[in-house]
């Protein structure tokens, strides 16, 4: 499968507009030979088996394949977080955005030196089965995120995000520190900017950009 089908291949349980991220296990070139399509709204997995992308009724199970389970899809996703946000060394507070709870368990069990925080309208399903180092925060408000200015090292959001919650999401990020943003938009790279972020790596399913040090005008 090529990968930039990816880019336009629609979520079958969510329909258009929500599109899926490839998590590529094994590529030739740009072509995907084995992996999965992850829908970052639904959290649901449809394996790629020898460059084939199976959107059929069994999102898990393929013809001469092995299931994959939602936690081990799950915990390749927070290897790609962890990545982009530098959480293999060090220590401190991140930021997981709305309709990212899952991801954020999942990061917080492989980065247990961090502090991890999800912001969502609504509270976990299950509080007890979370990881020690999460902290759910439910917030009604759209406008506003309840955290003080400078206060995290990385945050994560999803590519729905509007401008105004990536400036919401900039402004809680200490100077340095990064945003990964989850399938993003067309217009999420300009938006970053204009919120006084800069970008540093985007290809289509994945957008990283970092806050300066200088001050934002």
């Amino acid at each position: 499968m090529l990968l930039e089908l990816s880019e336009i291949l629609a979520c079958p349980a969510c329909g258009p507009p929500q599109v899926m991220v490839a998590v590529v296990h094994e590529a030739d070139g740009r072509d995907v030979v084995e992996g999965m399509l992850a829908c970052p709204s639904c959290d649901g997995r449809r394996p790629i088996v020898s460059g084939v992308a199976w959107l059929g009724s069994s999102p898990h199970e393929a013809p001469g394949s092995e299931s994959v389970s939602p936690t081990e899809a799950l915990e390749e996703t927070g290897v790609v977080v962890g990545a982009l946000l530098g959480l293999e060394r060090g220590g401190g507070l991140v930021l997981f955005g709305e309709g990212l709870c899952a991801v954020a368990d999942a990061v917080a069990r492989m980065a247990g030196r961090w502090n991890v925080v999800c912001v969502s309208a609504d509270g976990p399903t299950d509080p007890a089965a979370t990881a020690p180092n999460v902290s759910h925060v439910v917030s009604s408000s759209r406008e506003r995120l309840p955290i003080l200015s400078n206060r995290v090292w990385g945050a994560v959001v999803h590519g729905s995000a509007t401008a105004t919650d990536l400036v919401e999401t900039a402004r809680v990020i200490v100077p340095g520190g990064r945003l990964a943003i989850l399938e993003p938009r067309d217009a999420a790279a300009a938006e970053v900017e204009e919120a006084g972020m800069e970008v540093r790596a985007s290809d289509g399913r994945a957008l990283l950009a970092i806050r300066p040090f200088r001050s934002q005008a």
